[in-house]
């Protein structure tokens, strides 16, 4: 979450030559953002460190990526391509505009139960439930009608494999008969959940998040996030590998 939340400022020197590593600074790395707050940086080395340094390095398949800084100097940022990844497309792609394994967060500090939820349009296009969760209600009403992109995620109940349906389904699971309801209400620039309940035949009138118990306005974000974390994703053969889509949940 540290390196996403500083994400815009990774911009090495573009290149397509042969160069396996690459270093570079950054002017500003933010360690207290919207994802994580860490506070005062020399919180961050051991408390019986020797000296004013500290590394973090993320390693995968391919690509090693390693931080560095000296309190109060710039940031040091090496990347060191793998041979698996050793190819001109991927080393301009790596080197030039270094982007990290896409991920969503779902932190453990929910939003609360509401009649009414704020609209984000750029979380809903990138597909973000906000950290707390907060846009589920503008995502669902939004995307309620499109395929999930994973069909082995539909569930066996589902008649078919829309989101919304399937959401529905799965959030049974943990609340039983439960039928899940997202509109926009343009006029108030918000959104809101309902749910029902289905007896045999019968269905309840729709009830706001304010009358089930909390656990299910708790449990939605976590069953939305887990059917959508890979979204509505380009054609497979136009994906670099680097680009995969990870899902990382606060529980």
């Amino acid at each position: 979450m540290l390196l996403k939340q500083n994400r815009n400022s990774f911009r090495a020197p573009y290149s397509t030559t042969d160069k396996k590593e690459e270093s570079y600074q950054l002017d500003r790395f933010n360690i207290n953002g919207e994802l994580v707050e860490l506070g005062e940086e020399n919180a961050l080395l051991y408390i019986d460190a020797q000296d004013d340094q500290w590394c973090i390095t993320v390693n995968d398949e391919y690509c090693c990526l390693a931080l560095g800084r000296e309190l109060n100097l710039p940031c040091q940022v090496q990347v060191q391509l793998k041979p698996d990844a050793f190819c001109s497309q991927t080393n301009a792609y790596l080197l030039g505009n270094y982007r990290f394994p896409q991920f969503s967060y779902l932190s453990t500090h929910r939003e609360p139960p509401k009649i009414i939820y704020p609209l984000s349009n750029h979380d809903v296009a990138n597909h973000s439930l906000g950290i707390y969760g907060q846009y589920t209600a503008h995502y669902l009403a939004t995307n309620k009608s499109k395929p999930l992109s994973i069909k082995a995620l539909k569930h066996p109940a589902s008649k078919t494999d829309l989101l919304l349906e399937n959401v529905s389904h799965w959030l049974g699971q943990i609340n039983e008969n439960v039928d899940v309801t997202a509109k926009v209400i343009p006029e108030a620039n918000q959104a809101a959940i309902t749910y029902s309940y289905s007896y045999g035949n019968n269905k309840s009138r729709e009830i706001t998040p304010l009358n089930v118990g909390f656990g299910v306005t708790h449990a939605l974000p976590v069953v939305t996030l887990l059917l959508t974390a890979f979204g509505w994703r380009p054609n497979k053969a136009s994906l670099n590998p680097s680009m995969q889509r990870f899902t990382f949940l606060s529980v």
